[in-house]
């Protein structure tokens, strides 16, 4: 049952997953790993105060339980709180030293000193042939970040990041051809504005690619008192998918019915709220489903300077299988000059349905962005949302820390660091960086 509900919430079924832990439980109330389980799996669900109980339980009869040491510090960094985090954090990796995943949860958390036993001992795990090639390269992006904190070792740092994705590149059957085969065939489909009824809550949709300021703009809009900030959804990939749309031309999708299958797939949510935000930057893929089945949704396109997005998802870890495209230099950018295009294929066949943010825009002009995005998302201003650094919410991406901050500005440059390095996929994407600063 314990194996069973690990399964369960590697594929995001988390319900289940709760259910299964719950089970193994009664049977054995003493059973530590299950209820470190069953914590980790409540951290998934979004549960973070249930998770919380039941992972302290575990620690507290258990101090050298990793895993609920582990899921510990998760929680606490999704609801910002760092300090709490951090302790959790240095009480996994003290009693799992040779163990991959408490390093990487701690190196999110504060910068590591290159020259300290915490990097010496994730550089053994990366040389050690016994590592798995999924957990060398996730210690191989922690090593990259945490030298990239120190200047002056951008050469190591590099080295680590390209070390890693190369490994996963070499563990993945990813096929560029067919991903932008798809964005081809969504560019063909027609998209005809249907008559969907209203339904409640009014989604707003918050899409580009990942790393482009999707969190930081989910984090504004959720500080509003009408919205509900629900991150990441599966939700309209899945109902895209039972719609049978990719069965042929000839195949018609019913607006209506793919509302009612998205709505169904949502998670649970406020009563109150009138809003629900599904920030899954992939989405851009479905704006031509969201014009149909959802006409009056709010569709907001986050956009930032190509280098600075494809250097973020490069030297970022992601959940496995999530951003396939990130691990080659020339296939990034391929999928990146595939997203433009899809873009201004929805500016052209929809005009005017998508509201551009741009991120830049957003972090040196914050008042006046922030009423923009407000207006176009058909909410009145509310002060609370400039000060979105103090919103109490989970956000379960990488960026969990950060929108915790105040707005700055400066981050879309980090890359220029890197440039020489880079060269390959600033040529790569060539065109594409037409207009922005070289």
């Amino acid at each position: 049952m314990i194996n069973l509900g690990v399964v369960l919430t590697t594929l995001g079924m988390e319900d289940d997953a709760v259910a299964m832990l719950r089970r193994a439980l009664a049977l054995r109330p003493d059973a530590h790993k299950a209820r470190a389980h069953l914590g980790q799996a409540l951290v998934k669900a979004g549960r973070h105060a249930q998770a919380i109980n039941e992972l302290e339980q575990v620690s507290a009869v258990s101090p050298a339980q990793a895993v609920a040491q582990r899921q510990l510090a998760v929680a606490h960094e999704q609801l910002g709180q760092k300090d709490a985090a951090v302790r959790h954090a240095e009480a996994a990796v003290a009693s799992a030293p040779d163990t991959v995943a408490p390093y990487l949860v701690l190196s999110r958390l504060r910068p590591l000193a290159p020259d300290g036993p915490h990097l010496s001992s994730m550089g053994a795990l990366a040389k050690n042939p016994q590592t798995p090639p999924r957990e060398r390269a996730d210690v191989l992006f922690a090593i990259g970040r945490a030298l990239d904190a120190h200047p002056g070792r951008e050469n190591e740092a590099f080295a680590a990041f390209e070390e890693a994705n190369q490994i996963l590149r070499g563990t993945t059957d990813y096929d560029p051809a067919a991903d932008l085969g798809e964005l081809r065939q969504i560019m063909s489909r027609p998209v005809t504005i249907g008559q969907a009824e209203p339904g409640s809550p009014t989604p707003i949709f918050i899409v580009g690619m990942p790393r482009s300021g999707t969190t930081l703009a989910e984090q504004i809009l959720a500080s509003h008192s009408a919205v509900h900030g629900a991150g990441e959804l599966s939700a309209l990939t899945r109902a895209v998918t039972e719609s049978g749309w990719r069965q042929g031309p000839s195949q018609s999708v019913r607006p209506e019915k793919l509302a009612a299958s998205y709505r169904n797939h949502l998670p649970a949510f406020p009563q109150t709220a009138r809003f629900v935000t599904d920030k899954m930057p992939l989405n851009f893929r479905w704006i031509g489903f969201v014009a149909e089945a959802f006409p009056d949704a709010p569709i907001i396109h986050l956009v930032r300077h190509p280098m600075a997005v494809c250097w973020s998802i490069y030297s970022r870890v992601f959940a496995e299988g999530a951003v396939r495209f990130g691990y080659d230099m020339d296939e990034l950018a391929a999928y990146y000059r595939g997203y433009r295009d899809v873009m201004a294929h929805w500016d052209r066949v929809l005009p005017g349905r998508v509201y551009h943010l741009d991120y830049r825009a957003l972090t040196e002009d914050q008042e006046a962005e922030t009423r923009r995005l407000l207006d176009r998302a058909g909410l009145p201003f509310e002060a609370a949302c400039l000060s979105f650094h103090q919103t109490q919410r989970a956000v379960a991406t990488a960026s969990a820390l950060q929108v915790r901050q105040r707005m700055y500005s400066g981050s879309s440059d980090v890359w220029r660091r890197y440039a020489a390095h880079l060269q390959p996929m600033a040529d790569a994407l060539g065109d594409v960086l037409d207009g922005w600063e070289k």
